[in-house]
Protein backbone atom coordinates (compact mmCIF):
# COMPACT_ATOMS: atom_id res chain seq x y z
CA UNK A 1 0.00 0.00 0.00
CA UNK A 2 0.95 3.84 -0.96
CA UNK A 3 1.91 6.02 1.62
CA UNK A 4 -0.35 8.88 1.86
CA UNK A 5 1.47 12.21 0.79
CA UNK A 6 0.05 14.13 3.72
CA UNK A 7 1.23 11.95 6.56
CA UNK A 8 4.65 11.49 5.11
CA UNK A 9 5.41 15.40 4.34
CA UNK A 10 4.16 15.64 8.24
CA UNK A 11 6.14 12.98 9.58
CA UNK A 12 9.42 14.20 7.37
CA UNK A 13 9.06 18.10 8.06
CA UNK A 14 8.88 18.13 11.85
CA UNK A 15 7.74 14.25 13.32
CA UNK A 16 4.05 15.56 13.15
CA UNK A 17 1.99 12.50 13.46
CA UNK A 18 -0.76 11.64 11.90
CA UNK A 19 -3.76 12.46 14.06
CA UNK A 20 -2.21 15.92 14.41
CA UNK A 21 -4.41 17.89 11.98
CA UNK A 22 -3.49 21.65 13.45
CA UNK A 23 -1.08 22.63 10.27
CA UNK A 24 -3.39 20.37 7.62
CA UNK A 25 -4.80 23.52 6.48
CA UNK A 26 -1.45 25.29 5.79
CA UNK A 27 0.34 22.42 5.00
CA UNK A 28 -2.08 21.15 2.11
CA UNK A 29 -1.81 24.27 -0.21
CA UNK A 30 1.97 24.07 0.06
CA UNK A 31 2.46 20.90 -0.98
CA UNK A 32 -0.55 21.30 -3.64
CA UNK A 33 1.54 24.28 -4.75
CA UNK A 34 4.69 22.37 -5.43
CA UNK A 35 2.28 19.52 -7.28
CA UNK A 36 1.61 22.22 -9.55
CA UNK A 37 4.81 23.35 -10.40
CA UNK A 38 5.55 19.85 -10.77
CA UNK A 39 2.94 19.75 -13.29
CA UNK A 40 4.34 22.85 -15.18
CA UNK A 41 7.75 20.32 -15.46
CA UNK A 42 6.04 18.22 -17.01
CA UNK A 43 5.96 15.69 -14.29
CA UNK A 44 2.69 13.60 -12.95
CA UNK A 45 -0.65 13.39 -14.48
CA UNK A 46 -1.15 15.78 -17.53
CA UNK A 47 -4.01 17.23 -16.14
CA UNK A 48 -2.83 17.93 -12.64
CA UNK A 49 -2.77 17.02 -8.93
CA UNK A 50 -3.77 17.85 -5.55
CA UNK A 51 -4.74 16.61 -2.52
CA UNK A 52 -7.63 17.16 -0.03
CA UNK A 53 -6.48 15.30 3.02
CA UNK A 54 -4.30 12.28 4.28
CA UNK A 55 -6.50 10.13 1.44
CA UNK A 56 -4.26 10.71 -1.47
CA UNK A 57 -0.97 8.58 -1.67
CA UNK A 58 1.96 8.92 -3.72
CA UNK A 59 1.03 6.44 -6.32
CA UNK A 60 -1.80 8.23 -7.17
CA UNK A 61 0.68 10.67 -8.63
CA UNK A 62 3.49 8.66 -10.12
CA UNK A 63 4.24 5.22 -10.30
CA UNK A 64 7.35 5.53 -12.31
CA UNK A 65 10.36 4.38 -10.42
CA UNK A 66 12.57 6.74 -12.16
CA UNK A 67 10.12 9.59 -10.19
CA UNK A 68 10.87 8.26 -6.35
CA UNK A 69 12.69 10.91 -5.46
CA UNK A 70 9.16 13.22 -5.97
CA UNK A 71 8.54 12.70 -2.25
CA UNK A 72 12.06 14.24 -0.94
CA UNK A 73 11.62 16.90 -3.37
CA UNK A 74 8.20 17.95 -2.13
CA UNK A 75 9.47 17.04 1.61
CA UNK A 76 12.21 19.49 1.08
CA UNK A 77 10.05 22.31 -0.32
CA UNK A 78 7.32 22.12 2.15
CA UNK A 79 9.83 22.06 5.03
CA UNK A 80 11.84 24.92 3.17
CA UNK A 81 8.22 26.84 3.34
CA UNK A 82 6.77 26.11 6.74
CA UNK A 83 9.51 24.94 9.06
CA UNK A 84 11.90 27.41 7.88
CA UNK A 85 11.91 29.89 10.85
CA UNK A 86 14.17 28.60 13.32
CA UNK A 87 16.62 26.76 10.80
CA UNK A 88 19.67 28.24 10.50
CA UNK A 89 20.20 30.38 6.97
CA UNK A 90 22.92 27.80 6.16
CA UNK A 91 20.65 24.79 6.65
CA UNK A 92 18.18 26.64 5.11
CA UNK A 93 20.37 27.55 1.46
CA UNK A 94 21.59 23.37 1.77
CA UNK A 95 17.78 22.48 1.69
CA UNK A 96 17.12 25.00 -1.01
CA UNK A 97 20.68 23.73 -2.97
CA UNK A 98 19.34 19.86 -2.95
CA UNK A 99 15.28 21.00 -3.89
CA UNK A 100 16.93 22.97 -7.18
CA UNK A 101 19.03 19.80 -8.24
CA UNK A 102 15.95 17.38 -7.70
CA UNK A 103 13.29 20.12 -9.45
CA UNK A 104 16.94 19.62 -12.50
CA UNK A 105 17.00 16.39 -12.05
CA UNK A 106 13.19 15.77 -12.46
CA UNK A 107 12.64 18.10 -15.38
CA UNK A 108 15.50 15.97 -16.78
CA UNK A 109 13.57 12.61 -16.63
CA UNK A 110 10.28 14.43 -17.29
CA UNK A 111 11.82 15.07 -20.89
CA UNK A 112 13.08 11.66 -20.89
CA UNK A 113 9.64 10.22 -20.33
CA UNK A 114 7.81 12.57 -22.57
CA UNK A 115 10.64 11.50 -25.29
CA UNK A 116 10.12 7.63 -24.98
CA UNK A 117 6.07 8.79 -25.02
CA UNK A 118 6.84 10.75 -28.39
CA UNK A 119 9.16 7.60 -29.80
CA UNK A 120 6.27 5.17 -28.55
CA UNK A 121 8.62 3.68 -26.73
Amino acid sequence: MSKSILTSVKENISGITEDYTAFDNILIPIINAEFAKLCQLGVGPADGFSIADKTATWDQFTTDPRLNFIEEYVTLRVKILFDSSDTPSFVVEALKQAAAEYEWRLQIAAEELASEKDDGI
